[in-house]
């Protein structure tokens, strides 16, 4: 406790304080940004799948002035669960804003924050991709361990000649199609291939659905690809346009990154929809070391650096960042970038 501010655990009825506060922030950060709605928090938090873990700070007057908050999820490692958090819209009013010398109202929150769910027991990853002055801070005080900074992101500017192109390379081995829910076979096919990762963040109905399809505010697409006998053998979720950008990313991939027919389809069909659209730019996050990633290329894809960074603090597990950089498996899908 101090004279200004207070620490405490989320209790319901905080999120009104917190998306009140968020949206202050984030608005004059940003002149553009569209001020989220009570159902974007509800959905983001209150209804994931393992809840939300979350630290206030409020005011004398009750007023919350800043919220330190992590989406848990379900994590493989080496096939292994565990519970991994990714850590999201942290922020503090600007008048409890202090230097990297002070021990001010965010690095509290923070401390107080790993200090309740950063073990084996709770979360025993936690990730993030921090804006400039949180990387800084993080980096600096926190711990914060970068993975991959930046992103690599793997764009292709394309015309009706690769799409072309991809049919005579093998998209058309697989039949491709949007489907508005995810199929029971999706899970097998993670658990048979996504699962071998070193670490990942499982797929399963549950999740995707929650994820993608329950989104209030963003409009995500399913695309499967399956083997002429009906086989599922990959899908790919997509959104057109992203931060103000005319593209169309392609957010997440369950299919074997070696499938070079499966990827191809799924691609070109992501083309097609984006084409019709008026967006001819794709760009997917997959890390560098994958066979996605070499897959990729082979199709047309290029590698180029984002914007982002990646980082994290691990929590019981027997690795560290370097392990990560080389055996995390991560797409779009894993940020928060709405």
């Amino acid at each position: 406790m101090t004279s200004d501010w207070s620490v405490r655990p989320y209790r319901p009825g905080d999120e009104h304080g917190i998306l009140r506060l968020f949206n202050e922030v984030f608005t004059e950060a940003d002149p553009l940004f569209r001020p989220r709605q009570l159902s974007h928090w509800n959905w983001q938090f209150r209804d994931n799948p393992l809840s939300h873990h979350t630290y206030v700070a409020e005011d004398g007057g009750g007023r919350v002035v800043g919220t330190y908050t992590a989406i848990p999820g379900t994590w493989l490692l080496d096939g292994a669960p565990l519970q991994g958090s990714q850590a999201v819209d942290t922020c503090v009013a600007r008048e409890h804003r202090q230097s990297l010398k002070k021990e001010g109202l965010f690095l509290t929150l923070a401390r107080r924050w790993f200090d309740d769910f950063g073990t084996p027991e709770k979360d025993r990853v936690v990730y993030g991709l921090p804006n400039p002055v949180a990387f800084r801070i993080g980096t600096r005080r926190l711990d914060y361990r970068p993975v991959h900074t930046p992103v690599r992101a793997f764009n292709r500017n394309f015309q009706q000649d690769w799409i072309d192109h991809l049919g005579r390379i093998g998209a058309g081995a697989v039949d491709v199609r949007e489907v508005q829910t995810f199929a029971p076979a999706v899970h097998d096919l993670f658990e048979h291939h996504g699962a071998r990762s070193g670490l990942v963040q499982r797929r399963d109905v549950r999740y995707l659905t929650w994820r993608y399809l329950e989104c209030p505010t963003v409009r995500y697409r399913v695309l499967e690809a399956r083997a002429r006998d009906g086989e599922l053998r990959g899908v790919l979720v997509l959104r057109i346009g992203w931060l103000g950008r005319p593209l169309a990313p392609l957010v997440d991939w369950i299919v074997p990154g070696e499938d070079r027919e499966a990827l191809a389809g799924l691609a070109r069909a992501a083309a097609e929809l984006a084409r019709a659209a008026g967006v001819t730019c794709l760009e997917t996050w997959v890390p560098p070391w994958s066979a996605h990633a070499r897959t990729l290329q082979e199709i047309g894809f290029a590698a180029d650096d984002s914007t982002f960074n990646l980082c994290i603090r691990v929590f019981g597990p027997s690795f560290d960042e370097n392990w990560a950089k080389e055996h995390w498996f991560f797409t779009m899908g894993d940020s928060d970038i709405y």
